[in-house]
């Protein structure tokens, strides 16, 4: 299913975004096929007898089943190409997540208008507490729901083991263009999953030394 909708959204704009209208053409049938696509990823993800399970359902979100517990990354999606017939498929997906960790701030992994649709979710958010408090109230995530975190922090949630650490989310030019940002390191179901969102320095001596997990 990701390879089909992967392949869909690069022959499309490959064949019409050498234009504004094209561009828009390319959203449009991207927001028609969204939901149903969707749809079938929450229809697997509700079924353990298809065994460990993982979406990437929008540019920067990820979703993930393993073993009996599911949980989703940074699950971001931006109005413009979406619709609302798209935010009530994603409502229903992250409905089986009882856990939803975020990386950082920028709008493509944290989007407040989007997240305002699904505060009524019953879970647990995982955040950085770097985030601002102006978009954390935005978000209109209830604040008894989420769970601020730093770098150093080791909890376990939902049955999931957590490590964080701290994000490499700025230029290594030393401009100082980037957002503070954490990395998570998970295990569960037996599995390890190292989850460093968007890297902009990947020097070695900037990076956790962490035994080799079993998804990165």
């Amino acid at each position: 299913l990701r390879e089909s909708v992967v392949a869909l959204k690069g022959a499309l704009y490959r064949a019409l975004c050498g234009t504004d209208h094209g561009k828009q053409s390319v959203r449009d049938a991207l927001a028609a096929a969204y939901p149903a696509a969707v749809r079938a990823m929450a229809q697997a993800l509700a079924d353990p007898n298809k065994g460990d399970r993982f979406y990437e359902f929008c540019p920067s979100g990820q979703i993930f089943r393993v073993g009996q517990t599911c949980f989703a990354v940074d699950p971001a999606i931006r109005e413009k190409t979406a619709r609302d017939a798209s935010m009530e498929e994603v409502h229903a997906l992250l409905s089986q997540v009882p856990v939803v960790f975020f990386t950082h701030e920028h709008d493509d992994h944290f989007h407040t208008a989007m997240l305002r649709r699904m505060a009524d979710l019953d879970c647990t958010w995982i955040i950085g507490d770097s985030l601002s408090k102006e978009l954390l109230s935005a978000s209109g995530l209830p604040p008894e729901k989420v769970r601020l975190v730093r770098p150093g922090d080791s909890f376990t949630v939902c049955g999931i083991g957590v490590e964080v650490f701290e994000g490499r989310h700025y230029d290594p030019d030393g401009s100082g263009t980037g957002v503070p940002a954490v990395m998570y390191l998970l295990t569960v179901g037996g599995k390890r999953i190292f989850l460093p969102a968007d890297l902009r320095d990947y020097g070695a001596d900037h990076l956790p030394v962490i035994d080799a997990p079993d998804i990165k």
